[in-house]
């Protein structure tokens, strides 16, 4: 019980720590306009925590628009990814809408369908935040290349999946394609120590 006990804890101080990291990051482009764009929405759980920042008007706000498929891994993957099957780590719509539905302040634009389809329909505006949570290799590569040139100069885009080593042995995809896209404009990716949260801030 006591180990039980102290394991409950510690990963309640880790979440806290992943809580306060990312307010601390989105809190440095306060001073960039544009939106706040999260791919691969899940649960919600990002979306509850960068709204509650916004309600709580502990960060700018921002309108937000949102994609995911709703329906879990896509079946077409890369030689580079784990074959899960399709439909894992799939979430309903209708619960991730009860859950911000509270929040009556804050601007959505939820897109449901594969990211091939539907990142087309961004309407091309500024982004200051790009939260990327997108598991495989094509995701994050059809992310960044389809998102990435409107990210304002200094915005920040965020990475779930990157230098975590249950995530290079969960999803290796997604470091392959991150470093594919990075690497030749000569832009290293930062991870903290403490939580593992990678990022980069776009060079002005």
């Amino acid at each position: 019980t006591w180990i039980l006990q102290n394991n409950f804890v510690y990963l309640n101080i880790k979440q806290d720590m992943s809580y306060l990291h990312f307010e601390e990051l989105i809190k440095k482009v306060d001073h960039i306009d544009g939106n706040y764009v999260e791919c691969g929405v899940g649960d919600g759980t990002s979306l509850d925590r960068i709204s509650r920042l916004m309600q709580g008007e502990c960060i700018k706000q921002r309108k937000i628009f949102a994609y995911d498929s709703f329906e879990g891994i896509p079946s077409r993957t890369s030689d580079f990814d784990i074959i899960y099957g399709e439909g894992r780590c799939s979430f309903p719509l209708s619960d991730v809408q009860n859950q911000i539905k509270k929040f009556t302040n804050i601007d959505y634009t939820i897109t449901k369908g594969w990211f091939k389809d539907t990142l087309v329909s961004y309407p091309g505006l500024p982004i200051a935040v790009l939260n990327l949570d997108v598991d495989i290799y094509p995701s994050y590569k059809e992310c960044l290349e389809t998102l990435y040139t409107y990210v304002q100069p200094g915005g920040l885009i965020l990475f779930d999946e990157y230098s975590r080593p249950l995530d290079l042995i969960k999803w290796p995809g997604a470091k392959i394609a991150i470093d594919e896209f990075f690497t030749p404009l000569n832009i290293p990716i930062k991870t903290t120590s403490e939580t593992g949260m990678s990022y980069i801030f776009k060079p002005i």
